[in-house]
């Protein structure tokens, strides 16, 4: 599988989900970019992809959701990868691609408890959507505050070597309990059953609210603005 020279790097740290969906998309990624399809454009494809994923689990379709989703998710690591291949990274493309997430994550959501008509499955995928639209804003609000403040928590040239039970341990807190792109590619258990789709959205609630109290720590730490 190719590597991906054009991925976030600060996002393939101990994640190999990340550094693998990367990869799986960076084909795509030069095709488009040969194309000459804009990363915008690629974005709304994303967008069309899961809207058909949406109507395949209503439908209870779950082959279609699955070959969709999956399209919708790598479709998703290569509108950043063209920008960046392209050079034409710009604020508006990134507002436009994090909107677009927003949308696709309660979006799916949503047609999940359609799908499965349960009342349990509507409360635990509507606090889902609400505990990410929450961590969300207190992602952007937490960014915004290191920029207006300069403080980074971290440093990039000060990579901290750990030893190999620490890495484990990094690399399954930031596959099982962190919100990354990654965290979407859970969602394709959702098509199993209820059972599983009830799993997979308690476990993205959780990580949501935990990454939000997280946040909201951080942000207590710096000085107002």
């Amino acid at each position: 599988m190719l590597s991906n020279p054009y991925a976030k790097q600060d996002s393939l740290d101990y994640n190999p989900l990340n550094r693998l969906l990367y990869s799986a998309a960076y084909p795509l990624a030069i095709g488009f970019a040969r194309l000459r399809v804009t990363p915008n454009q690629v974005t709304g494809l994303s967008c069309f992809m899961s809207a058909i994923a949406g109507y395949a689990m209503i439908q209870g379709s779950p082959w279609m959701f699955v070959c969709a989703w999956t399209l919708a998710l790598l479709l998703d690591y290569c509108d950043g990868t063209v920008a960046r291949m392209t050079g034409s990274v710009s604020q508006t493309a990134f507002r436009f691609d994090h909107t677009s997430d927003l949308i696709k994550v309660s979006g799916i959501l949503i047609c999940v408890a359609l799908g499965y008509e349960s009342t349990v499955m509507w409360i635990v995928a509507s606090g889902a959507a609400i505990a990410f639209l929450v961590y969300n804003s207190l992602n952007l609000e937490l960014k915004v505050a290191r920029e207006r403040h300069s403080k980074s928590t971290a440093s990039e040239g000060n990579k901290v070597t750990l030893s190999t039970l620490a890495g484990w341990w990094r690399i399954s807190r930031t596959t099982l309990l962190a919100v990354n792109g990654h965290t979407l590619l859970f969602f394709l258990f959702t098509a199993i059953d209820v059972h599983w789709a009830l799993l997979v959205c308690t476990h993205f609630a959780v990580i949501c609210l935990l990454g939000a109290a997280q946040r909201i720590a951080l942000l207590r730490q710096l000085p107002r603005g």
